[in-house]
Order: C-alpha cells, then structure tokens, then sequence
C-alpha cells in the first residue's frame, strides 16, 4: 500500500494521483548509477547528478558536505560492499564541486584498472592500492559501483596517506579497509580492520574512528598501531576533526559522548530522532516523545524546545529552530457551500397529482337525423376536444414541472445533508520558531512540512500558506452532487494557496501568478523560480529577493527556460539553467542570462573555482561526448570522446578517453595547461574523492532515526 504525502490516505500499489486529494504519486527508486534512493519525481539522482532515465550514466561529483554529518539507510547492495550504505549529502543544487578535497594538498588522481584501485600523482608510474579488490565483479558491474567506492577512501591532509577498502567480502556487512604511505610505495598496506561500515580520520590520518557492522555495531578508535573501543550496539557517530571526540546513537536509542581519556557519557535517552549537533559536538537536538529538546554537554538538563513536533525543518547555526506542528482536521464542506436555494427549496412541496376534467361527450351519427345535424355536433365535438387535451397538456405539463422542481429539491436536500454531516479530513500545519528564548508562530495554513525551500547556510526558507479569506463559497444552484463540491473546495483551498519568502519570522508574500521550482543560494541572499510554465514545460524565470523591504518581490530574469531541467545556483551565486531542453537530457545551457552552449548533458555540470565544466553531444548508446570548460569568457574544448572526468586539486582534468562500451575500458588523460597527456590504458573508471567527513554507511537494517 501506498500513502498520499499531503492527505495520508492509503492508495493502492502503482497509484499516479492520490483520488483522494489529487496529489501526483511518485514512485520510490534506486539510482542505476550510485544505487541511492531517489524518487521518479525527480529527473536527476539527488546524490550523484546521475540520469535516472539514461543507461549507466557517468558518476557525478558532490559538494562539501556540511559537517557534522549523519547517515542515512539506502537500499542493500549486491557488491562486496554488501550492506553498507553510502553518506547522503543533501545539495542544493544539481551543480556539484569534485576534488574540492578529501584534505588533500598534494594533487592525485584515482581509478580503477584490471579490478584494483590505482593511485596516480601524475609524476610517474601509478601506484596499485589494492591487492585484491574483488573476485565476484568485473567491467561494467564493478565499473558502476567506483562512486560507492570513493565513499569509502579518506586522505590525509597532507596527501601522503590513503585509507581505502580492498580484499570485499560479499558476506561481510561493511568493507576491510586499509591504508597505505603514500611517500613509501614499496611498503605494503597495512590493514586497520574488517566489516567497516563507517570511518572518519584526523587530518595527520594517524587516528581512525570506525564502526564495525555485523560485530554487534562496536565502535573503535585506531592510532594505526592499537584499537581502542569506545561502545557497542552502536548506530552511526558524529566525530571532532581531531578524533578525540566521538558522539554516537545506539540501538537502544540512547545518545553519547564519548572524550579521549574518558568514559562516554550519557546525553540522552529514547531518542527518536537527531536533528543537530553542533561542530565541537557539545550541543545536540533531538526529538523524544514527539517533543523536540536541546542538550548541552556537562548540563545536567535538556531544554525542551516544543511538544508534539512534526517534523524540525531546520536549525540554523544563528540559533534559530524552526519546527511545524500537524493536527488533524475534519472540514465541513457546508462552510464552503453558498445555499442559494434554501429560501426557494422552503416553499416547495410535494405537487398533488392533477385532477382532469371530464372529456367532451363523442357524438354518434344514429342520434342524428340529418346529415347537417351530425356534421355540426361533430365540428363542436373537436373544438371541445381540442380545448379538453389543451386543459390536460397544460396540468400534465404543471405536474411534471412542479415534481421536477421537487425531486431536484428532494436531491439538494440530500446533498444538504451530506455537507453538513460528512467531512473532508486534513492535515493542518503549523510553523514556529524557536529564538532561544521564545516561541513564535508563523502560520497556522502551511500547505505541506515539506514543500519548503532553504537556504542551507541562512534562516530564509520560501513556504506555500493557504489563504482561506480568499476562497469563494460555492453556490449550491452550481453543483450536481456532493462530490463535485468537495473536488470544486479541494481546488478552491488550493488555488488560494499563495507562496511566501520567510525571513526571520517575517512572512512576505512572493509576486507570482503559478510560481514552481523555487531554489535559494546558500547565503540566502536571493532565489530564482518559475512562473507562468506552459504545456511544452516552458516558462518565465524571476530572481526572487530574499531580504529587507522588498522580500518577496520578483522581477523577470530570463524567458522560454525549461522546467524539465535544474535550475542551479553555483557556490559564486550564479544561476545555470537551460532552454530548448530535448529528452529530458540535453539543452541549451545558460549562465546568468548569457547562453554558453548547446546540445549540454543536464546531468554532468560542474562548477569548481567558477569555472564550469561540462559535456556536449552527449552519446547515451557510446556513453560519450565533448568535454568543455567555460572560465567566463568563452567556451573552451578539452577533447571529444570523453567518457568521464574529475577536476584534480590543482584543477587540472582528469578523464577517460575512447571508452569502450564492449569491454567497458577507456585511456586515461591529464589536461593541464592547455595540453593532454596520455596516463595509462585500459582504465574502467575514475573514481573521486568525496569531501566528506565521515566515509561508508550506516549498519544496514538499523533505522539511525537522522532528519
């Protein structure tokens, strides 16, 4: 069974439109390319930027992930990396930044060749990490999984060591990591430990904070020589930069910390879900009960914030905690019903059947006895006929009209009284906002706790708020039935919906006539949406502004742009977005209101330092195309043919040429400087380096309870 997301009645399996409410259905999937789960109402895989629709896609880079970093279930696997999931990391755009990290000073690249993992620092011969990375997988299947991979490969700060998996086990719930001297090639790789779901080390990379997965969830802390442990049953943990202090749920629910030297201590217990926790680890919000709390470390008391608690949409770094409250409402459709017809319906009763009158005498031709005699009784027989089926017509057309009048009176009776004693139910949103001090509601009509936009880095937010002042009563002369009433109140309430900036806790509504697609820059200083999109998927897009005294204004910015594509804002607060989109794949790629190329792949752009990379005349059948950087003057061609690329730390490109789509291998290059140079052959894929802090997964089957 399915469940409508905005009115929560059940569905059945493979609904499209909830008959209830009318809300599009979506379908719950896995992406091809990463294996994250995503939904169909979404073009592009939120994780790695992936078409879900094309055929094994090239992986995408992520941004920065914010820190600290929990994680979230995903689906079982069936590569060595068996149970473990990979780190989500939420973006708000589709843009991503690659090689941003992982630490690194030195520059480097990885990818996969003959099945190992191979490190190059493009000074001469690569080095082979792994030994044996894998005996079940090969070509394309292992291919694939090289974003799974880069989940779980960590460099230290200076670039001279490299934590990675080798030697997976398909039984084994997590991988068996290692690390490798970079500076010392001919040493073997040392091994930390088995069933690793997830790990998080220190910038020097000589410490190592790691949960085991089928060991009962154990969590370790390693100096590279000894393992220390820190607690069992364990979910998933925050940790310090320095690894000297850990944070962690487990099973049971409860919320620790964990101090170098010291005992864990005990912040919290029951603990549905953990909403934040600050950077030093010292502050933590959870939600226990249906309530939300805040505990600081070495406080005997939590703080609680709110009761009954839907969900918490966002905890700002300025302390700002906002939250939505739900209640179920039943609505009475008669409040929305103008009876028109109540005065007029009173005086209507049930018609009595007619009384006609007797019909004229038929004059027979013996009572005559001349011919002139019948002839004249015969002609005053049918004038008196005439006027008989005259009188009846009239009284028979009367009743009919009166019993019309009354059954209609009769069925307006019965729809009186299924507006007054049925209900249409509900889900009523609340915001509020928590300032520290005080709680503050925002509105009492939030159409959905989800349909919100954010900024991630600022407390603005774009929210949609009924209007219920504006929805206009319906005439009950207008409907046939009961149920075009509650179809005609559903559109009415909908209709009346109007989208508002949220700045602080000031409410400023948005100019817009059918505005969709809203997205906000990180610093919350300005968004872009789309308003007035026609059948084709074509619209207007206006910048939006975000703050002061004219919140909620709009202004056009850019016409004809697709809505069957992302519209993005890069980390220097420009806009990306695309027109004359074809397939749902490719289109005309524009960069604040100035076209860049044509026949772009929407799913692969990439934004490192300003400079944009991307493909043109993508080959879904030979998973290439023309790989481009534009650095804001004009569009420059780094080579045709190519399968994927990464931006190295140093921003040099490096990317897999001529990729075979038979024995699923490409040559490697690096563009540096304006010019190639040939790596290595026969290379399956490249695999980058996710600036995350913590690698792996949650242990599988375990709900972490982490918004």
């Amino acid at each position: 069974m399915l469940t409508c997301p905005k009115c929560g009645k059940e569905l059945q399996d493979g609904t499209k439109f909830c008959d209830n409410c009318g809300t599009q259905i979506f379908e719950t999937i896995f992406c091809p390319n990463c294996g994250a789960q995503t939904s169909t109402e979404f073009k592009f895989c939120q994780k790695c930027g992936a078409s879900i629709e094309e055929e094994a896609p090239a992986p995408a880079q992520e941004e920065k992930a914010q820190k600290p970093n929990p994680v979230k279930a995903v689906p079982k696997k069936t590569l060595m990396l068996g149970a473990v999931g990979v780190v989500a990391v939420l973006a708000i755009i589709l843009v991503v930044s690659m090689f941003t990290g992982g630490g690194s000073k030195e520059n480097y690249g990885l990818y996969l060749k003959d099945s190992e993992i191979f490190y190059s620092d493009f000074s001469g011969d690569p080095m082979e990490l792994t030994s044996r990375l894998t005996q079940s997988f090969s070509g394309s299947s292992l291919s694939s999984y090289a974003g799974q991979l880069a989940d779980y490969i960590a460099f230290s700060e200076n670039g001279k060591r490299v934590f990675f998996p080798d030697r997976l086990d398909n039984s084994s719930g997590g991988i068996t990591l290692y690390y490798r001297n970079l500076n010392k090639p001919d040493e073997e790789a040392t091994k930390i430990d088995s069933d690793v779901v997830m790990y998080a080390i220190n910038a020097a990379g000589d410490k190592v904070v790691y949960l085991k997965g089928q060991d009962h969830g154990v969590l370790y802390i390693h100096d590279l020589t000894d393992k220390e442990k820190i607690a069992s049953d364990v979910v998933y943990f925050y940790v310090s930069d320095d690894c000297k202090k850990v944070s962690y749920r487990t099973e049971e629910n409860g919320y620790y910390v964990w101090n170098q030297g010291k005992d864990s201590v005990k912040l919290a217990s029951d603990v549905a879900s953990v909403e934040y926790v600050s950077d030093d680890l010292s502050q933590v919000y959870y939600t226990k009960d249906g309530s939300l709390y805040k505990q600081v470390e070495n406080s005997e008391d939590k703080e609680k914030i709110a009761s009954d608690v839907s969900r918490v949409v966002q905890i700002s770094e300025s302390g700002e905690v906002y939250y939505t409250k739900a209640e179920s409402a039943q609505m009475s459709l008669m409040d929305y019903v103008n009876d028109d017809m109540a005065a007029a319906d009173a005086a209507i009763t049930q018609p009595e059947y007619p009384e006609y009158p007797a019909s004229p005498d038929y004059p027979y031709s013996w009572n005559y006895d001349t011919t002139e005699a019948y002839e004249a009784a015969w002609a005053e027989y049918e004038a008196a006929y005439e006027q008989y089926q005259a009188t009846c017509d009239q009284l028979r057309e009367e009743y009919n009209k009166a019993y019309e009048e009354y059954r209609d009176k009769l069925s307006r009776d019965s729809m009186r009284e299924s507006l007054k004693n049925d209900t249409m139910d509900s889900t009523v949103y609340s915001l509020y906002c928590y300032n520290g001090s005080e709680e503050t509601l925002i509105t009492d009509a939030l159409t959905d706790e989800w349909d919100i936009s954010k900024a991630n880095n600022a407390p603005v937010m774009v929210v949609q708020v009924y209007d219920q002042a504006e929805v206009q009563k319906v005439n009950l002369s207008e409907v046939e039935s009961y149920y075009e009433v509650r179809e005609m109140v559903q559109d009415a309430l909908y209709s009346s919906a109007k989208w508002y900036v949220l700045s602080g806790t000031t409410l400023s509504v948005v100019t817009q006539n059918d505005a969709q697609s809203f997205i906000l820059s990180s610093d919350g200083t300005t968004g872009y949406f789309l308003d007035d999109v026609d059948e084709e998927g074509v619209g207007d897009l206006y910048r939006l502004t975000l703050s002061g005294d004219k919140a909620g204004s709009s202004e056009l910015y850019d016409s004809d742009v697709s809505a069957y594509s992302t519209i993005s804002i890069m980390s220097n607060n420009q806009v990306a977005y695309y027109k004359n989109v074809k397939d749902g794949s490719r289109g005309d790629l524009f960069i604040d209101g100035k076209e860049i190329d044509y026949d772009v792949r929407i799913s692969r752009l990439t934004n490192v330092d300003g400079k944009m990379y991307y493909y043109t005349d993508w080959s879904s059948e030979r998973q290439y195309g023309t790989l481009k950087c534009f650095s804001g003057k004009e569009a420059q061609k780094v080579a045709d043919d190519v399968h994927d690329y990464i931006v190295t730390p140093e921003k040099d490109i490096l990317y897999l040429y001529d990729y075979s789509s038979n024995y699923y291998t490409g040559t490697l290059y690096l563009y540096k400087g304006g010019k190639a140079e040939k790596l290595d052959d026969d290379v399956m894929a490249l695999i980058p380096v996710w600036n995350t802090d913590i690698k792996g997964g949650m242990r599988y089957g375990i709900d972490p309870g982490v918004e």
